[in-house]
């Protein structure tokens, strides 16, 4: 049995020793506030990964209850709630049982499920974010933020910028920039890439399917460096969502036969059932109300307004209505 957030813990100790060895930073003398870097709980089991040099300052300054930061942070948490309850853990239920049962579900059903599953993980994910960036803000800690409309990308070096950011950041930091970055020409930066990628795979669990993924996102990002597609934004959109949604699969499946087997039938997809079922018209609209919000209210809890106002007691109807209110685990939790 590992410790819980035992990869955040790593993450948080790491680099503050390389900073300090590198004279980025000068060691704390303070024992609780590094202690509270390494594990303030809010972001302990999925992050966001802080640093010391942001995080230090916080906790070693002298912090008052603020009612704006108050009210900020329980709109922020419940726009996480409303991620994870109503979006992701509806999304769940569909993805679940198709996963678990490829070989009898149509081949419709499982296309629905793979990008359903897209919305579901980054709902699930950016939902606990926005649950510890609300939380700590409650407690006058301002944590980095991890997303910003990822799926609005139009390529794969700006959806790592947009996608768990902190991680991200972290690989490119204290890894792919210690390899030697682009400052070597392509075939060294091209390597570097693939390696740092693969680790980052390879971080999520010792599994082919976490190294596949990885790859392919390293694949990816070699080849926009190398051809330099110019493509209409609307395109590039949807082109870098839907390959995104192709490397989820190998995250999803149990097994690499399964990831093969759901690519199989979906690029020769037999089926020309309609689904008109009530479920996959709740899904859709969950998925509509989200998209809604990532366009015209993004960031909106940080306005304490009559709109913002409005808006929380929107989402507080939804988490009422579709919520599952079930003991559903965060999927980041397993990492």
């Amino acid at each position: 049995m590992l410790p819980i957030g035992i990869s955040f813990y790593t993450f948080h100790s790491l680099s503050y020793t390389i900073d300090i060895y590198h004279k980025k930073i000068e060691p704390t003398r303070d024992y609780i506030a590094y202690a509270s870097f390494v594990c303030f709980f809010p972001q302990l089991v999925a992050g966001p990964i802080s640093r010391a040099k942001d995080m230090l300052p916080k906790l070693l300054r002298k912090r008052e209850i603020d009612a704006e930061k108050m009210t900020s942070g329980l709109s922020q948490m419940i726009l996480g709630f409303f991620k994870k309850m109503v979006v992701a853990d509806s999304i769940g239920v569909m993805v679940d049982s198709t996963y678990s049962n490829l070989h009898v579900v149509s081949d419709l059903q499982i296309l629905f499920a793979t990008v359903f599953y897209s919305f579901q993980i980054y709902c699930d994910f950016s939902g606990y974010t926005d649950i510890a960036l609300g939380l700590g803000k409650m407690f006058g800690i301002e944590l980095r933020v991890n997303f910003n409309r990822p799926y609005f990308s139009r390529n794969f070096s700006e959806f790592w910028e947009r996608w768990h950011i902190s991680l991200s950041s972290w690989l490119r930091d204290y890894l792919y920039i210690p390899l030697g970055g682009n400052r070597k020409g392509k075939l060294f930066t091209y390597r570097n890439l693939m390696i740092t990628m693969l680790l980052g795979g390879l971080w999520h669990g010792a599994s082919y399917n976490f190294i596949i993924w990885g790859g392919l996102h390293g694949l990816y990002l070699v080849v926009q460096r190398q051809f330099k597609f110019k493509l209409p934004n609307a395109i590039a959109i949807v082109l870098t969502f839907a390959l995104t949604t192709l490397a989820w699969v190998f995250f999803r499946s149990h097994s690499f036969n399964d990831s093969i087997y759901i690519i199989k039938h979906i690029v020769h997809m037999k089926s020309h059932q309609v689904l008109l079922q009530f479920e996959i018209a709740k899904l859709v609209y969950v998925i509509l109300v989200l998209l809604a919000m990532d366009i015209f209210f993004f960031n909106y809890f940080e306005k304490n307004s009559y709109k913002s106002f409005i808006i929380n007691i929107v989402l507080l109807v939804h988490i009422i209505l579709f919520a599952t209110f079930s003991s559903n685990a965060f999927i980041y939790f397993q990492f």
